[in-house]
């Protein structure tokens, strides 16, 4: 990433408002700052980058099935599971995906693709999160509270759900926390970098806010009323979520720091404490698969059992029928199935494009073996040496001679 694209990102920071837990924006700042003075910018990032990262405490004993169509979604029974983990970031770019983060509008498209899914009873969102910019919250907020109308939406945090992250929780119909969680943080944060030898500027006299910055008087009145205001949609969104005033949240819910499991709920912050997998397999439910199964425990006695050998003696014709039925369904189902998983592939692949690599990217996708991860690895090693060989090539060119005054 060159110094003015790493300039670019810095400004990007300071101009959005964030929702996110300061030590988290700190370490985005610097993963930010420090693309402009390290021999292997990717190499840094992806380092600093591991701190970032939220690791749950909770743990999914059986493992789910991919969702069909969704990116980063399972099924676990009649359950989906979302992940929602790291800061949180509107889109995915390469940014977001070397400092670990949740994209909203790859989050927001897999939401969907489980609320419509017949065989989905009930949704998981599991976060794990500092909180993130503000951009796109309050519609993915929206999106988790009308669908409480549809299916139950629950929202587990086994770790840290702050600022942003526990706005979206509090859409959810039902909030679980295990007893170690921390949620809260609720408040909005905008940090100002001073441009240095900045171009100098003239606003037009009809706009003398158009360029106030904090560090004047005006300009920090101006900061603040616009945090300010973003805040009180914040405030009035859990509210709403957690159904009660406005004061409440102000004055119950940590007041901008963060409440731990039991105290958390006592404050209206969670429903109740629980796991993850009682969560995801609740004591009644089928835990193989999401299809009915009849065992032999079903079948009541002095009854034939109908089997292959039943229906052989018994209706010849009719087995004849279903095993055709069974094999031209097969068929479909395994054409659908492995064309979906293809699409699926691709699309991960493409995902992990950075400009000047999309030859590789594109092999990459129609070789039918590369997954996203592997091509991930693959176009930054692809990004290392053409910055390695660009470096050597500028060492190597010769340096410009002062002429003698």
């Amino acid at each position: 990433m060159t110094e003015r694209a790493a300039t670019h990102v810095l400004d990007a920071i300071g101009r959005a408002p964030w929702a996110i837990e300061p030590a988290a924006l700190e370490q985005i700042i610097l993963i930010a700052g420090r693309l402009n003075d390290h021999p292997d910018p990717l190499g840094q990032v992806a380092a600093i980058a591991e701190r970032l990262a939220v690791s749950p405490d909770a743990l999914a004993t059986r493992g789910g099935l991919p969702l069909p169509t969704a990116r980063h979604a399972t099924v676990h029974g009649t359950t989906a599971l979302l992940e929602v983990r790291g800061p949180i970031m509107p889109r995915a770019d390469l940014f977001s995906r070397i400092s670990g983060a949740t994209s909203l509008e790859i989050l927001a498209r897999d939401f969907q693709v489980a609320l419509d899914d017949l065989g989905v009873e009930r949704i998981v969102l599991w976060l794990a999160s500092p909180g993130g910019q503000t951009t796109g919250i309050a519609e993915f907020a929206g999106q988790v509270a009308a669908a409480n109308q549809i299916k139950p939406i629950t929202a587990y945090v086994g770790d840290l759900a702050a600022s942003a992250a526990y706005w979206i929780a509090a859409a959810a119909g039902e909030v679980v926390l295990s007893q170690t969680a921390m949620v809260g943080s609720i408040g909005v944060v905008l940090t100002h970098r001073p441009e240095v030898d900045a171009p100098l500027q003239v606003v037009s006299s009809q706009s003398p806010l158009k360029r106030a910055t904090p560090d004047t008087p005006q300009g920090l009145i101006e900061a603040q009323r616009i945090v300010d205001q973003i805040a009180t949609v914040f405030v009035e969104a859990v509210a709403a979520g957690r159904k009660v005033d406005p004061q409440t949240v102000l004055n119950d819910f940590g007041r901008g720091s963060l409440l731990v499991g039991a105290h958390a709920v006592a404050a209206g912050m969670g429903d109740r404490i629980g796991t993850l997998n009682t969560l995801l397999y609740p004591a009644g439910r089928a835990r193989s698969n999401r299809r009915s199964i009849i065992t032999m425990s079903d079948h009541t006695p002095g009854a034939p059992i109908i089997d292959r050998a039943y229906l052989a003696a018994n209706h010849p014709d009719l087995l004849s029928a279903l095993l055709a039925e069974g094999r031209e369904e097969g068929l479909i189902i395994g054409r659908v199935g492995g064309a979906t998983a293809e699409r699926t592939r691709i699309q991960a692949v493409r995902d992990q494009l950075i400009p000047g690599h999309e030859d590789l990217i594109e092999r990459l996708a129609m070789d039918g073996q590369t997954t996203g991860p592997e091509a991930a690895v693959a176009v930054l090693a692809a990004e290392r040496t053409l910055r390695t060989a660009a470096q050597q090539a500028l060492d190597a060119a010769p340096k410009a001679v002062n002429a003698a005054s």
